[in-house]
């Protein structure tokens, strides 16, 4: 059994923040990476969607975000303030590697990935093995 509490970076798990300035559809996922319907890859980033949609939890205000993602790099923290103030929805969430289950969510479990751009804030950089 896994109990998490906060921000979590081990091998098993690797928390995520993202923010987005339109609402959090496939849609705009896409969009915001520059995924076209015709992408060889659309299914597969179909599924990254799902597994961060069912995995996130929308942050209501600031104070509910910071008292989440207490271990956050203070770096990125500036960032996720701002984008508050510009009314940008921000979501907290986690990836499980469960040795058997999603491949897609075990290699993002792995995987630092960090995007920032006009429609989408993503990090789910601290990972660790």
């Amino acid at each position: 059994m896994k109990i998490r509490q906060g921000f979590v970076t081990n091998s098993s798990s690797t928390s995520f923040v993202m923010a987005m300035k339109e609402e959090f559809t496939v849609e705009n996922f896409f969009k915001a990476f520059g995924i076209g319907k015709k992408f060889v890859l659309t299914d597969m980033f179909e599924e990254i969607f799902n597994i961060i949609k069912e995995g996130a939890s929308e942050m209501p205000d600031l104070a509910a975000f910071e008292k989440e993602a207490s271990y956050y790099p203070e770096e990125n923290l500036a960032i996720v303030k701002d984008l508050f103030s510009k009314g940008w929805k921000v979501y907290c969430g986690c990836f499980e590697d469960d040795y058997g289950g999603n491949p897609f969510e075990n290699f993002l479990s792995k995987a630092p990935i960090f995007v920032h751009n006009s429609i989408i804030f993503f990090d789910a950089s601290e990972t660790s093995y």
